[in-house]
C-alpha cells in the first residue's frame, strides 16, 4: 500500500550522568529515557536519536520511525547521513499495516523502500 511523506523530523540523542538518584532505584524509562543507576547517587541517562516521517495513509496520518533501519545497516546517525537521509527522501513509499496487542493501527514502511532509499543516501555521502 502507498503512503506519501508529508514531513521529516530528527531528535538528537541526549546522554548524561546525573546525581541525586535513590539507593532503591532500578534501571527504568522516565520520558522517553533510559536510566541506570549507578551508584552512591549517580546514574547514566540517554535518549537515543530518532528520525520520524509523517506519512498519509489512505487519507489518515500515521508517524513512523525509521531510524533503527538506517542505524542497523549504516551505523550512526552523523550529521553527514543525517543530511544524505533528509535529502534523498523519497515523495511516496511502500508501507505495511500492523495490528498491535491492543487493536490500534499502525503503520511500518516495508524494507525494500528502506534499502532503496539508503542506497539513495549511501552515494550521496
Amino acid at each position: 500500500m502507498e503512503a506519501k511523506i508529508i514531513s521529516f523530523y530528527y531528535e538528537t540523542g541526549e546522554y548524561a550522568v546525573t546525581q541525586g538518584h535513590k539507593g532503591y532505584e532500578k534501571k527504568h524509562n522516565k520520558s522517553g529515557k533510559y536510566i541506570n543507576p549507578k551508584g552512591f547517587g549517580w546514574a547514566t541517562e540517554y535518549k537515543p536519536s530518532r528520525i520520524t516521517l509523517g506519512i498519509v495513509v489512505n487519507g489518515v496520518y500515521a508517524e513512523v520511525w525509521v531510524d533503527r533501519f538506517f542505524k542497523d545497516n549504516w551505523g550512526r546517525l552523523t550529521a553527514g547521513r543525517v543530511n544524505a537521509i533528509k535529502n534523498t527522501l523519497p515523495k511516496e513509499v511502500n508501507v505495511i499495516e500492523n495490528i498491535g496487542l491492543s487493536g490500534e493501527i499502525y503503520y511500518t514502511i516495508d524494507d525494500e523502500s528502506l534499502e532503496k532509499w539508503l542506497a539513495a543516501a549511501n552515494k550521496i555521502k
